[in-house]
C-alpha cells in the first residue's frame, strides 16, 4: 500500500506477523481491505492538516474534535495488540496500546476516541467498550504533529515496539 501525500509517495509496511485486520482514515472512514491487498494500492492524504499546524491550533475546547483528525491513518494489525496512527503529512507514527481483548472496533467520536470489542470475541455477551478523550492524547498528538526531518527515504514508518 502506498501513501500519497504533497511531499511524494511512502510506502506503509507493517509489522510482521502484523497485517493490517482494520484500517481507517481521517475521523473513522473505513478503508476497505480488499483494497489494501492490491500491489498498487494508493491512498491519497493532504500534505496540510489541523495537526500539521500544530497541536494550539486544534479546537481542544470546541464541540466536535473530529476535523483535527483529517490526514490520520488508524490501523489495527493481526498478532499486535496496538492501534498505529500515522500522519502521512509529517511521516510521524505513534502506537497506542491496546486494552484487554481482540477483535476491536473503532469509533470516533467529538469527544473521544472508543475502541468496542466485537461480542462474538468477548468473554461477556455484552460487548466491552473502551474510551479516551482526545485531550488525553495530547502529548501523542504532539509528536505526529512534528515533521521526521531524518525519515528514509521510500519509506513513513518505523518498526513496531518491542515491548
Amino acid at each position: 500500500m502506498h501513501l500519497v501525500g504533497d511531499k511524494g509517495v511512502r510506502r506503509l509496511r507493517t509489522g510482521l506477523p502484523g497485517r493490517p485486520l482494520r484500517v481507517w482514515r481521517d475521523a473513522g472512514i473505513p478503508i476497505p481491505l480488499a483494497g489494501l491487498e492490491a500491489a498498487n494500492a494508493s491512498w491519497r492524504f493532504p500534505g496540510d492538516t489541523p495537526l500539521s499546524r500544530g497541536i494550539q491550533t486544534l479546537p481542544w475546547g470546541g464541540d466536535d474534535f473530529r476535523i483535527a483528525l483529517t490526514g490520520l491513518l488508524w490501523i489495527i494489525d493481526d498478532g499486535e495488540h496496538f492501534l498505529t496512527v500515522v500522519h502521512p503529512a509529517t511521516a510521524r507514527v505513534l502506537y497506542l496500546p491496546l486494552p484487554p481483548g481482540q477483535d476491536f472496533a473503532l469509533r470516533v467520536t467529538p469527544g473521544y476516541l472508543e475502541l468496542l470489542e466485537n461480542p462474538r470475541e468477548a468473554s461477556t455477551s455484552a460487548p466491552r467498550r473502551w474510551s479516551l478523550p482526545w485531550l488525553a492524547l495530547l502529548p501523542h498528538f504532539a509528536k505526529l504533529a512534528r515533521p521526521d526531518d531524518i525519515a528514509t527515504p521510500g519509506t513513513a514508518l518505523i518498526p513496531f515496539p518491542n515491548h
